[in-house]
């Protein structure tokens, strides 16, 4: 035998391919209407309708909005709740250390710098990281849970 068929998606994996796709598409556009998202991922406009339900039960996209300037009433809008995920990074130099806090979206919603005193410092390393990630995620209005 030349090789084995391929295992057919399960409707949980294609499930979980069309959420990505979807979440993909509301960051790269911005607000998406459940007719837009449905042509833009080539799904029907129930089986969008199915996602962006699921999408919003997980606190992952907000309706917002409607489309204007259409004549008949307009379509609700959906986009990435920016609340959903928070992520931390750090930028160390020899003269500072730069921690900051950004939204699923990728907006830095807070930062906190810190200048590094040198190749002895009086106080460890790991606490400057800790102090520095503690005043970014402080500057955000949020708690160190909150930052995945």
């Amino acid at each position: 035998m030349a090789g084995t068929p391929g295992t057919p998606g399960t409707p949980r994996v294609l499930r979980a391919m069309n959420d990505r796709a979807a979440l993909d598409l509301l960051l790269e556009h911005g607000p998406l209407s459940r007719t837009r998202i449905g042509k833009l991922t080539g799904l029907s406009k129930p089986t969008a309708s199915q996602l962006l339900a699921r999408l919003e039960a997980a606190g992952l996209v907000l309706a917002g909005g409607t489309t204007e300037g259409r004549p008949g009433p307009g379509a609700q809008l959906y986009e990435v709740n920016p609340a959903a995920a928070y992520a931390a990074g750090l930028d160390v130099t020899p003269d500072r250390l730069l921690a900051a806090v950004a939204d699923i979206t990728g907006r830095t919603v807070g930062r906190f710098e810190l200048p590094t005193p040198g190749r002895r410092p009086a106080v460890p390393v790991v606490r400057q990281v800790t102090d520095a990630l503690d005043g970014a995620v402080k500057a955000a209005g949020l708690a160190r849970a909150d930052v995945h």
